[in-house]
Order: C-alpha cells, then sequence, then structure tokens
C-alpha cells in the first residue's frame, strides 16, 4: 500500500517532457542561462516565505505550529552565491518502476510507450525534491515545502531533456531544482526546499544515500557558468 501511494505523489507532480536523459551531461558546464533562471527562481522563493502576506493567504492569520519551524529555517537562510551546485545522475533508462509497483501487470497495458515513459520518468525527477523532504523532516517539511515551491519557464534552446540540480548554500536550506526541456527550446524549471540540518551539510557520499532509494545510483558536481 505504501508503495503505492508513494508512486500516486510522484505522479501527481508530473510535468511533460520530451526526453529523460540529460545532453548537458553532468559535470559539465552548466548552462548559463538555465543557472541564471535557477538563480532568480531560488530569490523568488526565497523573498515568497520571507512575506507575512503570502504567508497569511496560505496559512491564515499566523504560521501553523508545523510548519512554522521549516519557515524560519528558510528565513534564516542567505541565497546570494550557492556553495556548491550538484546534479543527480538518472539512469539513461529511466528510474526503475519495478520498485513501485506492488501488483505488476501481466497483460493489457503493461507496455509503455516511449512517449508515456518520458511523462512518467519526468513526474519522478520533478518530485524527488518532495520525497526527500518527506524522508528528512515528515509533515512539516512537507507543508512549508508545498507552500514554497516555484516555476518558472523561460527559453534556452542549449538545454535538452530532464535534469535536476542541487543548489546548496552555507548554513541554509538547499533548494531542489527539477528541469523539463520542451519543444522550440522552451524550459521548466520547479524549486522545492530541502528540508535537513544546515548547519552540517552532507557529503558527497552521504549525498549519495539519502538519494540512493529514489533510483538515483550517483551524484556530480556541476561547473557553474
Amino acid at each position: 500500500m505504501k508503495k503505492a501511494v508513494f508512486f500516486v505523489l510522484l505522479l501527481s507532480a508530473a510535468v511533460s517532457g520530451q526526453g529523460f536523459a540529460a545532453d548537458n551531461s553532468p559535470g559539465n558546464r552548466m548552462d548559463r542561462t538555465l543557472y541564471e533562471n535557477c538563480l532568480e527562481l531560488i530569490s523568488l522563493m526565497h523573498e515568497t516565505a520571507c512575506n507575512e502576506t503570502y504567508a497569511s493567504l496560505v496559512f491564515g492569520s499566523s504560521l501553523s505550529d508545523e510548519a512554522g519551524e521549516p519557515v524560519a529555517a528558510v528565513r534564516n537562510s542567505r541565497y546570494d552565491t550557492p556553495e556548491a551546485v550538484w546534479q543527480p545522475v538518472f539512469p539513461e533508462t529511466g528510474i526503475p518502476l519495478a520498485a513501485y509497483l506492488t501488483n505488476p501487470p501481466d497483460s493489457g497495458n503493461a507496455e509503455l510507450s516511449p512517449r508515456l515513459k518520458n511523462k512518467i520518468n519526468a513526474a519522478l525527477v520533478s518530485a524527488v525534491g518532495l520525497q526527500l523532504t518527506a524522508v528528512e523532516s515528515g509533515v512539516p517539511g512537507v507543508t512549508a515545502a508545498n507552500a514554497y515551491t516555484g516555476e518558472l519557464v523561460f527559453t534556452a534552446p542549449g538545454v535538452k531533456g530532464n535534469s535536476a540540480y542541487l543548489f546548496m548554500y552555507k548554513d541554509s536550506v538547499p533548494v531542489y531544482i527539477a528541469v523539463t526541456a520542451g519543444k522550440d527550446g522552451a524550459v521548466k524549471i520547479q524549486g522545492t526546499y530541502i528540508f535537513w540540518d544546515t548547519a552540517a551539510s552532507p557529503t558527497l557520499e552521504q549525498l549519495c544515500g539519502k538519494l540512493s532509494p529514489f533510483g538515483i545510483p550517483a551524484v556530480t558536481e556541476v561547473i557553474l557558468p
């Protein structure tokens, strides 16, 4: 039952995409337009989290007890220049689906067409940030992350396929950015706060350990433009 619920949550974050494996391969210099828009999105997310009017619209007259601590952590964060940007290395064939199927079908619609497989994999890539927050901080973190998730759409012909980046800032709440490249150079990015202990950023090995349950075999550092 938990597997089925988990998979439904992942699919609920689906975004339309044209492919899964990113052409801007891990370890290479990040596309400048993509990088600048990621910083713009992170800035907007922080401004939103610090705005009391927005908080009142989302949470009512005051922040809920559950969301108050994570939101305070974001408000105390600084998002000037990232300390590092990490890129999860997704399998070229997509995240394995077998782990999410409680009762795998044996006929009928068991086979996935390429476009349906791409849609599902895009959903999985997009939802990793929220699921990682759920594991790390439970309901309070998910409540805050949902409230302050941000999106931007822009044009960047150099960005291909679906990918993700984890923006790390000193003593601050990191941001997971899911990237979906569409037709004619259109790109959509979605940002999600990852709530864990900001006083001790995870090492590369620890980060790999946190992401491996989601079918992500490796993480690499990105060269910034």
